[in-house]
């Protein structure tokens, strides 16, 4: 049986990428500036918002500084609430495997480059956040996947619920890029890649790749873990 489940949010619960895309790109037009489709996917969809327009800022050779950049990301997060907000983005799939999770005991927890108030907004009426005992989003790191450092921060919190019983070998995160992927692994977890994202071909590093969660049984789950 697996320790734990560990979740990235954007391309696994929730099918949020096309409204962050939309709203990057409304936000970043009066300043003539705009995002290709293939370049958000290719190169951008493992930043944070900050560290997004800082790395576009970057690129384009444009001068700016972190009060500008935060207030391009906080207009970001209004206009990714209004478009997200109203619709149903919870993928097929995510509460029945987080009901079977639940009935077997096996703490659930998310680790996203999403910030609180965007995870909030998109699962407003959902009544999913009660599956999930630990939740790190941006607020809580300083630096983003490929970085481990919030799945380390994850597995701290879930072991300080459960007495350091949480096993990274025996611990599972779910994943739907590469840099999550590689994040996950570099703090010693198991990984579970699902092509909302990518190509399965894009994924191979993982553990095991399903097309969806709903794939998903703890016999699958457990085949991967350390036992």
């Amino acid at each position: 049986m697996p320790d734990a489940a560990i979740f990235d949010f954007d391309g696994v619960i929730c099918d949020s990428e096309p409204a962050h895309y939309a709203a990057f790109n409304q936000t970043l037009e009066p300043l003539g500036i705009h995002i290709s489709k293939h370049d958000y996917y290719d190169k951008y969809l493992g930043y944070s918002d900050v560290e997004l327009i800082a790395q576009l800022f970057k690129e384009l050779g444009r001068e700016t500084d972190n009060r500008q950049i935060e207030t391009i990301a906080r207009e970001k997060m209004i206009t990714f609430e209004r478009i997200i907000s109203g619709t149903d983005c919870i993928y097929d799939g995510v509460r029945e495997l987080l009901e079977l999770l639940n009935g077997r005991n096996i703490p659930c927890a998310i680790c996203s480059g999403a910030l609180m108030d965007d995870i909030n907004a998109m699962l407003k009426g959902c009544d999913i956040l009660k599956f999930f005992e630990v939740i790190v989003t941006a607020d809580d790191v300083k630096r983003c996947k490929p970085d481990p450092e919030g799945y380390l921060t994850a597995l701290t919190k879930l072991n300080a619920k459960h007495s350091g019983r949480i096993r990274p070998g025996n611990a599972v995160a779910i994943e739907d890029s590469l840099w999550g992927l590689q994040a996950a692994r570099k703090a010693g977890l198991k990984t579970i890649a699902v092509t909302n994202s990518y190509r399965a071909d894009k994924l191979v590093s993982a553990d095991l790749i399903v097309s969806g969660l709903g794939e998903l049984t703890i016999d699958k789950i457990d085949g991967i873990c350390d036992k």
